[in-house]
């Protein structure tokens, strides 16, 4: 299996169930390939929040118009996260090397994007349960809820995954506390950098929905709407 060509199906299932066997198959992937990856990952993650926040912003403001606009927007929100996300692994990386992790950069980046694919989706997940749950039919608030839960087991799966993963390419025992505990950090900050890609992206459409129509009010009616279905959850 090793040095073989997964699709991105294939990734989401290895990394997951056969984390050893997959991570011996990418020991030799780019930097680029895994960090594309990242971004494909976090798109999928964040099409439901995307999607419901755009019906609720163009009650206010023009299709068309809005929606080129906000293109531009999007990349912002993208470039927050990619590079938060870079400097989680920044970080994480000095403190495995510190340790004894004989691998270098790229091989910690890999670790913690396929290690925390779930989280990325547990993330995305519970910003969109939070602001839309109350705004959607019955069957699919109670569909998004189980999905939640599963994505936020999977979350905490993902932490082994990471030490898994750094365990493998560092040659560091799996068994060290210091390892998990720096470990769960790294999780809790994942979910933070998520967490600023869905704020940037509801305040910089938001603004942007305001400016269109030339209304600061529209900005708070939309802020309003949405924190009065995280309320109710």
């Amino acid at each position: 299996m090793a040095d073989r060509n997964f699709n991105v199906l294939q990734k989401m299932y290895y990394s997951i169930f056969k984390p050893i066997l997959f991570f011996n198959a990418i020991k030799d992937e780019n930097f680029s390939s895994t960090f594309l990856y990242l971004i494909f990952i976090q798109f999928v993650g964040s099409l439901m929040y995307v999607y419901l926040l755009l019906t609720i912003l163009q009650r206010y403001v023009d299709k068309g118009i809005y929606l080129l606009g906000d293109v531009f927007v999007l990349f912002i929100s993208y470039g927050l996260f990619a590079l938060s996300f870079l400097a989680i692994s920044g970080f994480y990386h000095v403190y495995v090397k510190s340790i004894g992790g004989v691998s270098n950069y790229n091989d910690t980046f890999k670790a913690l994007v396929y290690g925390f694919m779930p989280t990325l989706f547990a993330g995305n997940t519970i910003f969109t349960y939070m602001f839309f749950a109350e705004s959607l039919p019955a069957i699919f608030g109670i569909i998004l809820f189980i999905f939640l839960l599963i994505s936020m087991i999977g979350s905490y799966y993902g932490i082994y995954l990471v030490i898994k993963a750094v365990s493998f390419f560092h040659k560091i025992p799996a068994v060290n506390y210091p390892l998990w505990f720096i470990t769960f950090l790294a999780w809790f900050f994942v979910i933070t950098s998520v967490s600023l890609f869905s704020l940037s992206w509801f305040l910089g459409s938001s603004m942007f929905a305001a400016a269109v129509v030339g209304n600061p009010e529209v900005m708070i009616r939309i802020t309003d709407s949405l924190l009065h279905n995280a309320t109710k959850v």
